[in-house]
């Protein structure tokens, strides 16, 4: 089968199949935010037009594999080039002030309800929007957007389902045998040395942050699984907070961010 180049098919404001879609994300998004219609129309651009970055989009570019006794896998259905968004991460709910707030599309999802706290923890990302006050400057606000793994159904909305390519480094660690700081230190090196390889996209998001995407760092063959890399923060919160000491957690990373040889070290594995 000839395979067709995903640059080739380039889509814009034609999306008409997901169009719907968009919309109601758009306006659950700005509603539960609060934010001005400024924002609204930069998520829109950024869908349909491309004003941020490269844009290349289609409706099949890219798939959930789910086969059976295996986890959920999403792959490429065509040659993906370097440098271009494969799919957007969905707002499924939102985790603003220690409160979850479910999307209207997704309100009649029983089993995501349940398992919200679940899937805040494994389906989610962290990101800090920036709202204009009429009095202030720009006010950064956290947002946690959390993704619902059984929605699967549009290909444009697929970021919360891309595996991470290294997996837990922490997974087979004792919390006493991770305070040790050169433990730690390797666990954390280990993990970016085998994802520089291992990975082929990243999350992007345009100047305002009302939109998270995957972009492509390197092209990606048919057939081939789509990565990222969470970071060994994410994995370090997942593995040791809840049951073990929170500010030993933070600490622990805030030593890696005064490591001065640690981070020119990581500079210059991922330059």
């Amino acid at each position: 089968m000839e395979t067709t180049s995903l640059d080739k098919t380039i889509e814009k404001s034609d999306g008409i199949q997901t169009g719907e879609d968009i919309n109601r994300l758009c306006d659950s998004f700005t509603e539960m935010l609060k934010l001005r219609g400024e924002p609204r129309h930069k998520i829109k651009d950024l869908y349909f037009y491309g004003s941020v970055g490269p844009l290349s989009l289609t409706h099949n570019n890219i798939r959930v594999d789910k086969g059976e006794n295996l986890p959920q896998r999403v792959l490429a259905t065509m040659d993906i080039p370097k440098g271009v968004i494969v799919t957007h991460y969905p707002v499924h709910a939102i985790g603003l002030d220690h409160r979850i707030q479910f999307c209207e599309t997704e309100m009649g999802d029983e089993l995501f309800s349940e398992r919200i706290e679940k899937y805040a923890k494994s389906h989610s990302h962290y990101v800090s929007l920036r709202e204009k006050d009429d009095q202030t400057e720009d006010t950064p606000i956290g947002v946690l957007l959390i993704g619902n793994p059984g929605n699967t159904r549009n290909p444009l909305l697929l970021g919360h389902v891309i595996r991470d390519a290294v997996g837990n480094p922490f997974e087979s660690v004792s919390f006493k045998d991770i305070r040790d700081w050169t433990t730690f230190r390797n666990k954390v090196a280990m993990y970016y040395i085998k994802g520089v390889t291992k990975h082929n996209c990243r999350y992007v998001s345009n100047n305002d942050h009302t939109l998270l995407s995957v972009e492509s760092t390197k092209p990606i063959k048919e057939g081939e699984e789509l990565c990222l890399l969470y970071g060994a923060e994410f994995w370090f919160h997942k593995s040791y907070d809840k049951e073990d000491d929170k500010m030993l957690c933070n600490y622990l990373f805030e030593l890696l961010t005064d490591d001065v040889e640690f981070r020119q070290w990581l500079a210059k594995l991922y330059k």
